[in-house]
């Protein structure tokens, strides 16, 4: 639907619209530059002015935040599964890519790279990204592995966010929800608009009366 809008020219129709928007403002500050002080120009001028760019500039946000969504339709979301190391991480991403792509071991610190593997969730695709479990006081290569895993999350369009339920009173649990999960959650604190979902993994190791 959106390529059909953009081959009917609603998307030539915006651009001559913001360009019309901006000249007038543009005519109006040099207006009020040229004739401030003469009785004859009309007062709020340059109010106007002020009011339209700030319209437009709501107008191009919210066609670049179109643009972006438009862009993760055709190329997929980059959905970035991270948590602390032994969590269940790569269990995750071999059930939701539907295959063994990822090595799954008890051991902590399997996964030291960031596997990325496309695949399709519900119809819609996207790059799923298995990264290395995060922790401090590993070797170099290990610890190369959580540097790539941090930048992942920067650049993720959604995380899944994985802890192990049975374990979340543990330092490294602790640490992932205060440096991951929180900063997260405050700097999207509309529920709707969040891209960290917060996956309780191993919840069949849980006592019959739940966690301590």
């Amino acid at each position: 639907r959106q390529a059909l809008r953009q081959l009917d020219g609603e998307l030539d129709h915006l651009c001559h619209g913001w360009a019309k928007t901006l000249t007038k403002a543009l005519a109006h500050v040099e207006a009020y530059i040229d004739f401030g002080e003469d009785d004859n120009l009309e007062e709020g001028v340059l109010e106007r002015a002020d009011s339209q760019v700030r319209e437009l500039e709501l107008a191009l946000s919210a066609h670049l935040r179109d643009a972006r969504r438009g862009q993760r339709l055709r190329s997929g979301a980059h959905v970035v599964v991270a948590g602390p190391a032994n969590a269940g991480k790569s269990s995750l991403v071999n059930l939701l890519s539907r295959k063994p792509v990822s090595i799954v071991s008890p051991e902590p610190g399997t996964t030291r790279d960031v596997l990325e593997i496309p695949v399709d969730l519900a119809g819609f695709p996207a790059l799923l990204s298995d990264t290395a479990g995060l922790r401090e006081g590993v070797g170099p290569v290990e610890q190369e592995g959580v540097r790539r895993a941090r930048e992942r999350l920067e650049q993720a369009d959604l995380i899944l966010a994985v802890l192990d339920a049975s374990d979340l009173a543990s330092p490294s649990s602790r640490n992932f929800l205060d440096t991951v999960v929180a900063p997260a959650g405050a700097e999207s604190p509309n529920e709707s608009s969040q891209r960290l979902l917060l996956v309780l993994n191993k919840s069949d190791l849980l006592p019959p009366g739940g966690p301590d």
